[in-house]
């Protein structure tokens, strides 16, 4: 295993990654606040929420791309690409207390990337019904029945049926 000296460089990186830890806690929180609204079925604040959700994604990519940065000044600190700069690499092979730091923010990183795919998924499927459930509300409202739109051909075709808001116009 090889030692690389504690520079200013991987100092630097390590305060990037905490950054991006508290970004990603806060994506984590804010997919979570979007997810129970949506459950909740508060249309009024869904586009809120999804706005703070896509804020927040903002700051992900801004964080990723300060942590690039300084990977890169800790690469060339190094003397070697910084394609081998991985989390694993640097828990395995900064020198201590860097070699903790970058354990924990492994598993960490590992956990909140796991959660938040969790949750996003949970949304997308809220999100699905939700859209379900409107397009079923408006085909009430329309008084045509589910299908009835498309043809054989996989086309749409106007539908036969007078519609309450038709009669009302």
């Amino acid at each position: 295993m090889t030692q690389y000296p504690y520079t200013d460089a991987l100092r630097t990186l390590l305060g990037k990654l905490w950054v991006e830890r508290h970004t990603l806690e806060l994506l984590a929180y804010k997919l979570t606040c979007a997810k129970l609204i949506m459950a909740g079925d508060i249309r009024r604040y869904v586009a809120p929420a999804l706005v703070g959700v896509e804020h927040v994604v903002d700051k992900v990519r801004v964080a990723e791309l300060d942590r690039s940065i300084a990977l890169a000044e800790v690469a060339d600190d190094w003397g070697v690409p910084m394609s081998t700069l991985t989390l694993d690499y640097l828990a395995q092979n900064a020198p201590e207390p860097a070699r903790t730091m970058f354990e924990e923010h492994k598993h960490s990183f590992r956990q909140l990337v796991a959660e938040i795919e969790d949750t996003a998924i949970e949304n997308r499927k809220l999100a699905t019904s939700s859209l379900r459930g409107i397009q079923a509300a408006l085909d009430d409202l329309m008084r045509s029945e589910a299908g009835a739109t498309y043809g054989a051909s996989g086309l749409r075709q106007p539908s036969p049926v007078v519609t309450h808001i038709s009669r009302i116009l």
